[in-house]
């Protein structure tokens, strides 16, 4: 394999102290209900321990758990993912605080900048830019000379693999006889359609476009725009079925496509950063409808939209949209966040080790081609602990499919799901709260967990309609309450005192308090029951294309019944019988309308609110 002719060079300034951000840490009593920087410990475990001590700390490409025992595997594909796994471990590390197995990733992060000098010279260039993004993110917590050198190489270098189109002013990455062509192949996932390219061009996008937003110097935005116009170019973006005479082209602000969801929306991430680095409001607007339409996709309703990396990519899309002014789609992150996203990590090892032991078949069953590059069986179930499930379209578990080749079984991970449900996890977390230090005004977006520097949230939701805010330096907050509660019935204190507060759309709105007040909102909770119809099969591998294969003609839709309390899905039905890992299992109305029992954390808090870079917004604002 590649890495086992990888020459690593000692880098003495990469030291493990970089890779965690200076914080505080300290002890508190809060719900026991959901909390982002808890799942980034769990995750940090995870992305760390699955990292092959054997082959320079590199990430494995897929975790299978349809046999025995169960194992890690090395593809020829899966190091274009190595940054994208550290990136994810420097964010969860600023989410958390947690030490554990540092010197893992630093070893590993030594590795992959050995690593990014190979890729440096090939024309593929995703594996570069998600390195770039790597070390992007940890200088932004960790700055360094020797991570701004390689910053400004890195960029070079993706602008250099940028073929150019003069007359059509766009850049593109391959050979110029493939660039409109479509994979038309009919695989387990469904038809991939343009998803390469427009995967490629959005990935190094994003890229650039961050590396940008952090240097501080005068922009370069001649190859941002090169590749800006060719994702906006119409042939990427053709729908069928679609009313050509109303929406006939993509020019026109359209984003319906046909193909991998992920791939597309890894390209509305790079013309997304690109929108609000450039105030591109027609691109911002592209964005968002083509947002929209993947939402009528799946269950949006809890964050079912494909597998596990769209379920992240679409809570990205929802927390940045919102951040730029098109739209308030925090409601669509509190459902994400409550649900899917947050239900398809792996934590429950002890049941996992069960279905394994009474379900998997032989690992000599595992038949394997050109592209396995190594086995590994060394505690995968253990260290697989944090880490996502790729399969995010079946509702009620994760199927072993027992009946199905192993390696379409939907019981594995694939290394790039962890890394973008973690990184979702993190702009969640960091986009939740917003504080302004001249006005000394903190902005609350959502009703969960969260301690920081400026005020904290304790969030008894979704037990009960009540949340506790502390506040260190705000003397001023905008809370946003969900659509589902009666504004009338809301009630604000402050210590002892009722509080006359005032709306702003859906945020309450406190123009003065003390440092150190405590305030408490609270509310009534819904329950609601809705009934949804899912058209993707559940006995078969997980859809990940606007285009199903030809096994699912003729399926009829499975009909649900979701019971939600607030936006927490609370019961559904009905549910898989057949073996898999469950979902959803320890949920239901009874459970969740007793109060939230308490518990006492590490918390860990950053010195300051700081986002990450994201260039000018579009109406000219910092976000």
């Amino acid at each position: 394999m590649e890495l086992d002719h990888l020459q690593v060079s000692r880098l003495p300034w990469l030291t493990p102290d970089l890779l965690l951000p200076a914080g505080e840490y300290y002890q508190a009593v809060v719900p026991d209900t959901l909390d982002l920087a808890e799942r980034a410990r769990e995750a940090v475990h995870g992305l760390a321990a699955f990292l092959d001590d054997q082959h320079h700390h590199a990430s494995f490409g897929h975790g299978v758990f349809a046999v025995t025992p169960p194992c890690f595997i090395h593809d020829g594909g899966q190091d274009q993912n190595w940054g994208k796994v550290l990136e994810a471990l420097v964010l969860a590390r600023a989410m958390c605080g947690s030490r554990e197995q540092l010197e893992r990733q630093r070893a590993s992060c030594e590795a992959m900048l050995s690593y990014a000098e190979l890729k440096r010279l090939e024309p593929y260039p995703v594996p570069l830019a998600r390195i770039l993004m790597a070390v992007e993110a940890l200088h932004r917590y960790a700055p360094h000379a020797e991570l701004c050198a390689r910053i400004a190489r890195f960029r070079a270098d993706l602008t250099s693999k940028i073929q150019v189109d003069a007359q059509l002013t766009q850049g593109f990455f391959g050979p110029a006889e493939d660039r409109w062509k479509r994979d038309e192949r009919n695989t387990a996932l469904g038809v991939p359609g343009h998803g390469l390219n427009v995967f490629t061009a959005g990935s190094v996008l994003r890229a650039l476009e961050r590396a940008d937003a952090l240097s501080g110097a005068p922009r370069d935005d001649h190859f941002p725009l090169l590749l800006r116009n060719n994702l906006l170019d119409a042939r990427y973006w053709d729908a069928p079925g679609r009313a050509q005479l109303a929406i006939p082209s993509a020019a026109d602000g359209h984003g319906q496509f046909a193909g991998h969801h992920h791939s597309y929306t890894a390209a509305l991430l790079g013309l997304l950063y690109y929108a609000r680095a450039h105030r591109d409001l027609h691109t911002l607007d592209f964005v968002r409808r083509s947002y929209e339409h993947l939402r009528t996709f799946g269950i949006a309703r809890i964050g079912l939209l494909g597998e596990s990396c769209t379920a992240g990519d679409m809570t990205y899309l929802a927390v940045r949209l919102s951040q730029s002014g098109v739209g308030d789609y925090w409601e669509d992150v509190d459902q994400y966040v409550r649900n899917h996203l947050t239900e398809v990590q792996l934590l429950d090892t002890d049941t996992l080790a069960r279905l394994v032991q009474q379900h998997a078949r032989p690992l000599s069953d595992l038949r394997v081609g050109g592209w396995v590059q190594g086995i590994d069986t060394r505690d995968a179930v253990n260290r697989s602990r944090g880490l996502f499930w790729s399969d995010a379209t079946h509702p009620t578990l994760i199927p072993m499919r027992t009946d199905a080749p192993v390696l379409e079984t939907c019981l594995q991970w694939v290394v790039c799901c962890s890394g973008n449900c973690t990184k979702a996890l993190h702009v969640v977390w960091d986009g939740m709260l917003e504080y302004d230090d001249v006005s000394q005004l903190a902005t609350v977006h959502l009703l969960l967990n969260r301690a920081s520097a400026v005020l904290d949230v304790e969030s008894h939701l979704p037990h009960e309609g009540r949340v506790v805010i502390r506040t260190k330096r705000a003397c001023r907050l905008a809370v946003r309450v969900p659509r589902w509660v009666d504004k009338a019935a809301v009630q604000v204190t402050c210590g002892a005192e009722t509080l006359t507060v005032a709306w702003l759309g859906h945020y309450v709105f406190i123009p003065a308090l003390e440092a150190g007040a405590v305030v408490t909102i609270e509310f009534p909770m819904v329950e609601t029951t809705e009934v949804v119809e899912l058209g993707w099969r559940l006995d078969q591998f997980w859809l990940e294309s606007t285009q199903p294969p030809t096994s699912w003609l003729g399926a009829l839709p499975t009909r649900f019944t979701l019971k939600f309390r607030g936006n927490t899905l609370a019961e559904l039905e009905p549910r898989d019988a057949q073996p898999g890992y469950p979902l959803y299992r320890g949920r239901s109305l009874q459970l969740l309308r007793a109060p939230a029992r308490l518990k006492e954390v590490t918390r860990f808090v950053l010195p300051g609110v700081d986002h990450e870079p994201q260039g000018t917004t579009a109406d000219g604002g910092e976000p």
